[in-house]
């Protein structure tokens, strides 16, 4: 792209000529059926595709909040909600292109484990989460008051 913030495909090329890094990324981010190729995700010396910023992944919410029935169907957990349980399908194919989870992809597979009521393994996850490094904490503490219900520690919960 050009200081006017122009691309042309051609011009941008010579940044593969003169072996110019940002050139060659941002070439490479404008080149649709090429980034569709490398998959959902990727993170790489030159570039990183964010299927979030791409529109390829959207997170939804759950509907009901509450599961309706006190047991497993057939045994499982299951998201009973068809579209969301298609996102949660997307969202594990993410994952499994990205070399390292980071605190939001914790963050986000603790709430697709509670809507399964997999709660050990969501309270699993969210203690892997370092808020800090979270943009916002509102989704965080949320997940360790809804999981300190789970854990009868209703002063944690309260704060």
């Amino acid at each position: 792209m050009n200081v006017r913030g122009l691309y042309h495909p051609v011009i941008q090329g010579y940044s593969v000529a003169h072996n110019h890094k940002e050139g060659i990324a941002q070439l490479l981010l404008m080149q649709e059926r090429f980034l569709d190729q490398c998959g959902v995700a990727l993170s790489c010396d030159l570039l990183t595709v964010d299927p979030v910023n791409r529109r390829r992944y959207e997170h939804l919410e759950y509907k009901p909040l509450i599961n309706n029935r006190a047991h497993a169907l057939g045994g499982e957990n299951r998201i009973l909600n068809p579209v969301v349980r298609g996102q949660y399908s997307q969202f594990l194919r993410m994952l499994s292109q990205q070399k390292d989870l980071d605190d939001l992809d914790h963050l986000a597979t603790t709430y697709y484990l509670f809507i399964q009521d997999r709660v050990a393994e969501a309270l699993a996850q969210l203690k892997q989460v370092k808020p800090a490094k979270l943009e916002t904490r509102m989704q965080y503490d949320y997940f360790q008051a809804y999981g300190a219900f789970y854990e009868a520690d209703l002063p944690k919960a309260r704060r």
